[in-house]
């Protein structure tokens, strides 16, 4: 067994984990709420598939959380969503924003890498790619 996949997480490891904790879930609650507005049908997929990534990356950084005794960050939660709010925003926006974050999210996701000692936290954000 490798003793590093037992090591205490970092600082740096701690802030990228948790960095990416919350812009998961602030991202989450964005897209159910296009998710309520969407007309096209192409770019709901597009809005679901992102939707299953945040959610996926919300449930294995939960997981390191409590594998660590760390806390757990609040974030955005369902209590912060109100899905009866009025459509703001086009579909086109919503294809827009969808590119916006993956961008912001890969190089969140680089940066995670480079800092990551740990095997398992490298591999959780060599995964987010």
């Amino acid at each position: 067994m490798n003793n590093q996949s037992f090591s205490p997480l970092s600082a740096a490891e701690m802030a990228f984990i948790w960095k990416q904790y919350m812009n998961d879930k602030a991202i989450s609650c964005m897209l159910k709420h296009f998710l309520c507005q969407v007309n096209d049908l192409d770019i709901q997929k597009a809005i679901q598939g992102t939707l299953h990534i945040t959610t996926k990356n919300s449930g294995t950084l939960t997981a390191i959380f409590l594998k660590e005794n760390m806390p757990i960050p609040l974030g955005f939660r369902e209590e912060d969503l109100n899905v009866e709010a009025p459509k703001l925003f086009s579909d086109s926006f919503y294809l827009l924003y969808l590119k916006h974050i993956s961008n912001v999210l890969l190089l969140s996701a680089t940066t995670g890498v480079d800092v990551a000692a740990r095997n398992d936290v490298r591999s959780f954000f060599a995964a987010c790619y």
